[in-house]
C-alpha cells in the first residue's frame, strides 16, 4: 500500500467494502483514507471532518455507505 505523502501517523483501524474493491483507513490523523486494493492507490485523498481519534470503521452491507467510529457516517462512493 502507497502511502500518500505527509502521512506520518499509524493507522489504528481498517475496514474492506464488501465487494472488497476498497479499503478504508483511520487514525490519530483525524482523517479517512479510501483506498483502491488492487492497485494500493488512495481514491479519495484525505476525508477529514472527525474530531477525534477514529478506532473503528465500517461499510453498510451494500457498500454504499461507511460510518466511523459510530458518529460519522458519508457515501464511500464519492
Amino acid at each position: 500500500m502507497l502511502i500518500p505523502e505527509g502521512r506520518i501517523k499509524p493507522v489504528d483501524c481498517i475496514a474492506f467494502s464488501p465487494d472488497g474493491k476498497m479499503l478504508v483507513s483511520g487514525g490519530r490523523e483525524l482523517a479517512i483514507w479510501v483506498w483502491d486494493v488492487e492497485t494500493g492507490s488512495a481514491l479519495f485523498g484525505s476525508l477529514k471532518g472527525p474530531l477525534r481519534q477514529i478506532e473503528s470503521l465500517a461499510f453498510s452491507p451494500a457498500g454504499k455507505r461507511a460510518v466511523t467510529g459510530g458518529y460519522l457516517v458519508w457515501d464511500a462512493r464519492t
